[in-house]
């Protein structure tokens, strides 16, 4: 039995409905299903009667329902605790970030002022793909969450902090002829790069509560054939390859790629310069996070972003 299903199962029993359950624990109903699925699997009973517009719970799943609540409640209280301890013991603050993520501006120097003025604190830095950044704030695997393009849950779940907007580039092949270019737009991008496809992510690729900022598009002059993308990993390396071009923020890894060339994207043109795109970072933390490192580092970025 995993916390997860037992969550599944409770949400389910409250709202007698699959799909409005699933949209309160931001999961996709299909996902909560086979969460389900699995403990009636494990437990060799059946837990609910599933209609077509509703579902109830068995008799044996009104029997086991007061015991699920009791664990429940025991498993919150005891891992908050448990975190409580390690911070206490560890003096530790994990910090996640988006894996194309460069930790520039106020993260960075964020960051140097608090190795420097809590020395006795360690802090652990760890990348994350998209889709696993918003498990791994909300089981504690990191305290604090670096994410860029993406939209997280409303602030009843997580809190967050703005960062000053990042421009947006375009990555190219480095050897491509029209690397030259002082910025381009949008629908200028067929014109100077239509050998070439142009991958974006796909954010039918997540499911809630993550969501990518960005809808995957295709030229339709390319050669080769690739597929809707969901992982960042794999636009770098297709820029590097020089087989596409993408989107990426301004401090993004690639900006160091000796084979990619980054174009500033610009949403339009005036007399007075371009009006660049720009894409807003933002830290990610739960209110429930009782370690006492995250608001000294928290104050420290706030001091930075002024």
């Amino acid at each position: 039995m995993t916390v997860v299903q037992l969550e599944c199962v409770l949400e389910a029993a409250r709202q007698q409905n699959f799909s409005k359950a699933a949209a309160n624990l931001y999961l996709s109903q299909p996902t909560l299903s086979r969460h389900i699925q699995a403990l009636e699997q494990e437990l060799r009973v059946p837990i609910f009667d599933r209609t077509n517009k509703s579902v109830r719970l068995t008799e044996t799943g009104r029997a086991l329902l007061p015991k699920l609540e009791q664990m429940s409640v025991m498993f919150r209280t005891a891992t908050a605790e448990l975190h409580e301890i390690a911070d206490h013991i560890t003096g530790q603050l994990k910090i996640g970030v988006l894996a194309t993520i460069w930790t520039d501006g106020a993260v960075r120097q964020a960051i140097q002022r608090f190795r420097q003025d809590y020395l006795d604190v360690t802090l652990n830095l760890c990348h994350l793909t998209i889709q696993d950044s918003y498990a791994a704030l909300m089981d504690g695997s990191v305290d604090i969450l670096l994410s860029l393009g993406t939209v997280m849950p409303p602030s009843d779940k997580t809190r967050f902090l703005r960062l000053p907007g990042e421009r947006m580039r375009l990555a190219v092949p480095a050897q491509h002829p029209n690397v030259g270019r002082a910025d381009i737009m949008p629908k200028e991008i067929s014109t100077y790069f239509s050998d070439l496809k142009l991958c974006l992510l796909d954010i039918d690729e997540f499911e809630p509560p993550v969501q990518g900022g960005l809808k995957t598009v295709f030229t339709d002059c390319a050669d080769i054939e690739i597929g809707a993308m969901s992982d960042q990993d794999t636009l770098i390396m297709l820029v590097d390859a020089g087989l596409g071009i993408t989107y990426m923020n301004e401090n993004c890894i690639l900006r160091h790629d000796p084979h990619v060339t980054m174009i500033p994207l610009v949403e339009k043109r005036k007399k007075s310069g371009p009006v660049y795109m720009q894409s807003l970072p933002s830290l990610y933390w739960l209110p429930s996070n009782t370690n006492a490192n995250l608001n000294a580092f928290l104050e420290l970025v706030s001091q930075e972003s002024e």
